[in-house]
């Protein structure tokens, strides 16, 4: 089961077939930090393995129980390409693939775009908005700031990797307030299939996830400044740019592929 309804229903179906057969087996996954029927899926859920996305998570799920195995989200990778250098006359893209809601921390990008000592870049935020007002106030962010022509909202479209396979630098801004962090942070090897480089607050799923320095740059959590130094290093530096994107995306290839987390989960039934 891959959510919270879906939990509550394999429990009620593990209930029935107990009165059948004690050799059935079950598994859950934990993928956020706001489930319902918590005390009922505990109950009834009681021996099933336990899922979660990354050790971010651990803490939470515990509620359910301590049988915990850490299985990845996957990447189903696109073929290796050729990262060319940018045109020196061609702005560097930067993108937020995020839902519009606040947990998304998307501000705090904003915000810290105004600090970047560079003209030469434009922000891509892509994704449909949860909280309508929140994006109201994202867009008056952006026209107080005088960022109009740097900072662009984009509703988010099944070809997200038209904007992943363009992009120089991959951001995730999410906060641990408002239900987040994130549990994994699939734009993460999202942007490594792409061998992107990422930059992304140091909480939740990407804590975990990405080696500062080596694979990305973890920045304090809510620090504007710090994710400003960050994106105007990147922005200069073509060549940590290139790093970053092409250690993450061996990475993906030797732990996200989808035949490496589809054999994982198999295991778990055998």
């Amino acid at each position: 089961a891959n959510t919270n309804k879906a939990a509550f229903y394999l429990g009620i179906l593990g209930s029935f077939i107990r009165f059948f057969s004690k050799k059935t087996k079950k598994a859950f996954f934990v993928r956020d930090y706001s489930w319902k029927f918590k005390w009922l899926i505990k109950k009834i859920l009681f021996d099933a393995r336990l899922c979660i996305p990354s050790k971010a998570v651990s803490e939470y799920a515990s509620y359910f129980n301590s049988n915990q195995v850490v299985i990845a989200d996957p990447i189903d990778l696109v073929p290796k390409k050729e990262v060319l250098k940018n045109h020196k006359d061609k702005k560097i893209e930067i993108i937020s693939v995020a839902m519009i809601s606040r947990w998304k921390g998307i501000e705090y990008l904003i915000e810290a775009c105004a600090l970047i000592d560079a003209k030469n870049y434009v922000v891509k935020i892509i994704g449909d908005s949860a909280d309508l007002e929140y994006l109201n106030e994202l867009k008056k962010l952006v026209q107080n700031l005088n960022l109009a022509d740097n900072i662009e909202f984009i509703s988010y479209t099944n070809d997200i990797n038209q904007y992943f396979e363009k992009a120089d630098i991959v951001t995730i801004t999410s906060i641990s307030d408002f239900g987040g962090p994130e549990t994994f942070g699939r734009t993460i090897i999202e942007a490594w299939n792409f061998s992107k480089a990422v930059v992304a607050f140091d909480c939740g799923g990407p804590s975990y996830i990405i080696e500062n320095n080596v694979s990305g740059l973890l920045i304090k959590e809510k620090d504007i400044l710090g994710l400003s130094k960050a994106l105007s290093l990147l922005i200069k530096d073509e060549n940590l740019r290139l790093n970053l994107g092409f250690k993450g995306r061996e990475i993906a290839e030797k732990k996200y592929q989808v035949n490496i987390i589809a054999k994982e989960i198999c295991e778990l039934v055998k």
